[in-house]
Parts: structure tokens; sequence; C-alpha cells
């Protein structure tokens, strides 16, 4: 019945197609002896894979041993493979779990395209997800991270993740498997050691299917949580353009998009590549919804600037991007969209400040847009001589860690025409003997 069970789990969530070959990973414990034996019984065309993680010394070789024997014993193909977790560790700078679990994944995969598997098969279970969704939940985690395990991710697959651990025990024993004891496991200054011998046992007092019930919250919030990842992207696309949240569709969100948003915005500017704490994901949320002009230090690295109804972020150490992007309109930038209009089809008018128009003929070839520069002059309107254009941010309230990075849009020479929310150069104003107008809108603000 165990195996029936298994089986119709794997056929029911999909979780590998007929004819396709299975790398079962296989430490030697019991819940993954129980996975090789359950898949010798199922006739699936399987491959296994053993990594030694040299951390026990001959235990851990001893267990190397036990596993080739009990998958030739089986008749599958076996691959074995030892990695010096405790020197990765050292060289990374990171906890011996994440050394030890960042070597099994890259030692799974490279097997995986070596053998030729379809899939990659682990045996986590009904427990080890209840342990997951409590341990995140202690951490503060949202949705996504509650979500836990899922059945299958990409070529991963759980075909045990529904089964509870004691059905998996009686399995063991009705067929007298063999397996090997991980003295590791009874460590309880390990979190995950600890929720399973100490924290479930006393909740399972209160609830005997404490374990069924926090697997099922986790399913359920995988389900939510992946409706919520398309509503995510949609709120993303109309949300930031050109690096900048434009605040007034972000204010419009649900709370729930404009945290996720800010955190997805936010991941490629957190030191380290790490992604946003919530403390640091709600701080720029509020700072962005509710505040105008400024700036607002996420981390000692990390600014968020708003400026004209948009925000930006970008780290302080890094200098200022001074490369120079060609304006060829018509043509769409990261940052702008430029047209090229007859000047018959543009009426005149008040333009908001997120746009601009000027005489294509009067200005010199070819274009450019860069980051704004100390040195740059422009002559605004209202003023009988060009002023600097760092004097022009910082008279519409723009802040100064802001000023170096702006961009500007500049003729041939070097010089700006256009810095969008700030001025327009009043020397290649649009008049009633134009042929052509180039016609600019800033992505960062309006609506």
């Amino acid at each position: 019945m165990f195996v029936q069970r298994v089986a119709h789990f794997c056929k029911s969530r999909r979780l590998f197609e007929e004819g396709e070959r299975i790398l079962l990973a296989v430490s030697g414990g019991l819940d993954s002896m129980a996975l090789l034996e359950t898949f010798g019984r199922l006739g699936v065309p399987c491959y296994v894979a053993h990594l030694d993680h040299m951390l026990r010394g001959e235990e851990s070789a001893d267990d190397a041993r036990f596993v080739v024997q009990q998958a030739e014993k089986r008749g599958m193909p076996v691959e074995a493979g030892r990695i010096d977790v405790a020197k990765r560790r050292e060289e990374a700078g990171v906890s011996i779990e994440t050394a030890a679990r960042e070597a099994r994944l890259t030692f799974l995969r490279e097997t995986a395209e070596k053998v030729g598997a379809d899939k990659i098969a682990l045996a986590h279970h009904q427990d080890d997800l209840a342990e997951t969704v409590l341990m995140r939940l202690l951490r503060g985690a949202g949705a996504g991270g509650l979500a836990g395990m899922s059945p299958r991710r990409g070529r991963w697959i759980r075909p045990f993740l529904e089964t509870p651990r004691a059905e998996i025990e009686r399995f063991a024993r009705e067929n007298d498997l063999s397996y090997r004891k991980d003295p590791s496991n009874a460590d309880e200054s390990h979190l995950r050691n600890w929720m399973r011998h100490v924290a479930l046992p006393v909740l399972r007092e209160r609830n005997p299917q404490i374990s069924r019930a926090l697997a099922n919250a986790g399913r359920t919030l995988a389900a939510e949580n992946s409706l919520l990842n398309e509503m995510e992207r949609d709120a993303y696309r109309a949300v930031v353009r050109g690096g900048w949240i434009r605040a007034g569709a972000f204010e419009r969100l649900p709370t729930a998009l404009q945290r996720r948003v800010a955190r997805a915005y936010l991941e490629p500017h957190m030191p380290g590549g790490r992604a946003a704490a919530f403390h640091e994901t709600e701080r720029a949320r509020l700072f962005v919804a509710v505040e105008k002009n400024g700036v607002c230090m996420l981390t000692r690295e990390t600014a968020l600037v708003r400026f004209r109804g948009g925000a930006s972020a970008f780290n302080v150490d890094d200098p200022p991007y001074d490369s120079e992007t060609p304006l060829k309109p018509p043509c769409e930038l990261d940052c702008l969209r430029a047209e090229l209009l007859d000047a018959r089809d543009f009426r005149q008018r008040k333009l908001p400040k997120q746009q601009a128009a000027f005489d294509w003929e009067m200005l010199k070839k070819p274009l450019c847009v860069r980051n704004a520069r100390p040195d740059d002059l422009i002559a605004p309107y209202g003023a009988d001589r060009p002023k600097r254009a760092f004097e022009m941010m910082a008279k519409a309230g723009m802040p100064a860690l802001l000023r170096p990075r702006y961009p500007a849009v500049c003729e041939g020479g070097g010089a700006p025409i256009w810095m969008p929310g700030v001025c327009a150069d009043r020397r290649y104003a649009v008049t009633d003997g134009s042929r052509r107008v180039l016609f600019l809108t800033a992505k960062a603000f309006g609506e």
C-alpha cells in the first residue's frame, strides 16, 4: 500500500513522466533508503547519487560504501562523490549547514547532467515540510517563505512530501530495511534538530496532527504565493520604469503588493546581493508611498532617493555611471522615450515636468543621455544667462546624493538640453518656424 500511495502521489502531481530517468539522492539514512526501496519496486529507470561530506571521518566513508552496496544490490547504477565541506565552509565563510547544502546541490546537478537524468528525487517528507514551515515562521518569513517545500520545482521532485515520517518508519520496519544513522541528527544545537526533537513533540501533545496541519498551511500558502507572484510581476512592470519606482502608481497598490514590489526592486541594490529584510522593505515602502523629495538610507551602503514623483535606489559607494548612451529618435531607452514629430502635428502647450519638446533642426547632433556633471550649464526658461545644472537641481529640491547620478539629455558637444523634472534649455524651444520637433517623455515620472 505504501508504494502504491507514493506512486499515486507522483502521478497526480506529475512529478515525472513515463520513460524519464530519475536520479535518487541517497544519504543512507532511513528516509532515503525508503526512497531507494520504493523506486526499486516502481520499476522506474533510476540512478543513485551519494555525496560523502567528509565530516565524520571513517563513518562518512562507511556510509558511502553502504549506499553503493545497496544500490548495486538492487541493480541500480550509482555515482558516489566526496567533497571536503569543512574546507569549503572556511573558504566561503558560511555555516557548515549552508556549505553542506550547497555542495550537495551542486553535486546532484552535476551528476544528473553526467548520467542524463531528467529528474532528481529527494526524500523530504511531511514532517520535514512541517519543520520548515515552523522554522521560517520563527524567522518572520512571509507567504513565500512559509510556503516551504513544493513537490516539484523544475527537475527537483519530492515523492514523499505528503507522507508522514511515521509511515516511512513503518514501511522500513515491515520490509526490514537497513539504513545508516548520522549522530549529528541528534545535535539539538541545530535549529532543525531542535524543532524535530523538542518543539514539534510539545506541539504534538496539543495537536497530534500538527505535522499535517503545518504541511497543509504550507501548501495553502504555496498556492496563494504562486498567485501573488503573478500579480507582483504585473505590478512591477506597471510601477517600475527605467530603474525608477513611479510613486503615484506605487501608492495605489494594495499593501501586500507594495511590499513585494519594494522587496523585488531592492534586491539588486542590497549589500552582498542578499534579500531586503522586512524592516528594510517596510521603510522603503512607506518612504515611496508617503514622502516627497528626500533620501532614505536603508543600510550604510544603500540609499533610496525620492524626487518628483519617483524613487530610485543605488549604492552610495559606487561612482556615478559616466557612459554616454546615443539618442537617435524615434527610440526608447530605459529612462525615456524619444519621438520625432512634424511641427504641424505638435500643438504648443505647457508640458508636464516629465515631458519636453525641442526644435530638432536647432540641436547639435548627435544627441546622447548621460549623468549630469557639476560643470554642466543649461539656460532655463526665465533666466537671462546659463545656470549650473547642479544649482538648478538644488532649486528643484533634488537631494544632493542623486545629482551626479541623474540623467541628462545632451546635444553634440556635451551640453545638457534637458534634465527631466528639473528644467529644459530655452534656447532650443519650439517656435512657429520650427519644422520638426524632438518630443521627449521621461519614464520615471508621471502616470
